[in-house]
C-alpha cells in the first residue's frame, strides 16, 4: 500500500490542503479534521527520525498526524493514497 506526504489536495474533501496545517497547534488542528469527519490519529513526529516502521492507515478518513511534542505542533499528515 502507498502512504504519501499530504502536501496537495487529498481526494476524500479536495478542498483542503493539509500542508497549511503544519507547523500549527496539534489540538487546533486535530479537532477542527474531525469536524471535517476526518478520523486523525496522533503520533509522535520522533517516529519519521527514528527510521521506526510507521502503523499502516486503514482507511481514507483516517490521518495519521505526527507531531512535535516539544512545541505540541503539526510536523506532518499522513493519510492513505
Amino acid at each position: 500500500m502507498a502512504y504519501t506526504q499530504q502536501q496537495q489536495q487529498t481526494s476524500t474533501s479536495p478542498e483542503i490542503d493539509f500542508h497549511k496545517y503544519y507547523g500549527r497547534n496539534a489540538n487546533g488542528v486535530i479537532e477542527e479534521l474531525k469536524k471535517l469527519g476526518y478520523n486523525p490519529i496522533e503520533f509522535d513526529a520522533h517516529m519519521l527520525i527514528q527510521g521506526r516502521a510507521l502503523p499502516e492507515i486503514p482507511d481514507r478518513k483516517t490521518l495519521h498526524i505526527y507531531v512535535n511534542k516539544s512545541g505540541n505542533t503539526v510536523q506532518q499528515i499522513m493519510n492513505k493514497h
